[in-house]
């Protein structure tokens, strides 16, 4: 694969998502890939002619949408993430996993699609806040911390964290898509289950994030 080496600036930036390198192709060249992808070779999925549909159509209006513009090298390496998750996906032989990467790729596709025409182009730098709650209550002290799903697993195994603590906890992912976000109490360490969320869509995205409560304020009641 033809692409360039990641920055000092990019780095600390991109591997806590694990992004892959930025490319010199152009954004009609990887769409364009991924959907000749979509419509070749790919594991026998319950409802594969629905993805490849949504795919398709997806594909075509973001490759009409970027097509000419100066798209963001860090939104370009997601999509080659996106196009090296199908070509995975196509040989892994277990189906079930095989067929959950190719809904996340669908899924991000449509994500972006969503964030492009509400806000335009290759957006990046996405702002997010989570609001910790326990109840109706919000609670501060937690850590929070997001994970790119769809190829993110190939790179690296660590989310990253949220800038700021809650509540509510602040910071930004590299890029709208797909992503799982847990949380961490910063002083027991007690987390809480990963919940999958979509990024894009509006300026700033807000989510609610139950938490459990501390077993010290438990013997307090």
């Amino acid at each position: 694969m033809r692409g360039r080496v990641l920055s000092a600036a990019w780095l600390p930036f991109a591997a806590g998502f694990g992004l892959g390198q930025p490319t010199l192709l152009t954004s009609d060249e990887v769409l364009g890939r991924m959907d000749k992808q979509f419509a070749g070779g790919l594991p026998a999925c319950v409802e594969l002619n629905q993805l490849r549909r949504g795919a398709h159509d997806d594909l075509q209006w973001l490759t009409k949408r970027l097509k000419g513009t100066k798209v963001d090298p860090l939104y370009m390496a997601s999509l080659e993430d996106l196009s090296t998750a199908i070509r995975e996906s196509a040989k892994d032989r277990n189906l079930q996993t095989a067929c959950n990467t190719l809904r996340l790729v669908v899924a991000d596709l449509r994500t972006k699609r969503q964030d492009c025409r509400a806000l335009g182009h290759s957006r990046t730098n996405i702002s997010v806040e989570i609001r910790t709650l326990q109840g109706r209550d919000e609670v501060a002290g937690w850590e929070v911390y997001a994970r790119w799903l769809p190829a993110g697993d190939r790179f690296s195994t660590v989310p990253k964290r949220l800038q700021v603590l809650s509540s509510p906890a602040r910071g930004t992912v590299p890029i709208p898509g797909e992503y799982e976000i847990h949380a961490k109490n910063a002083s027991s360490g007690v987390m809480t289950d990963p919940v999958r969320v979509s990024i894009g869509g509006a300026p700033t995205f807000i989510w609610p994030l139950p938490v459990p409560v501390a077993k010290d304020k438990q013997r307090e009641k």
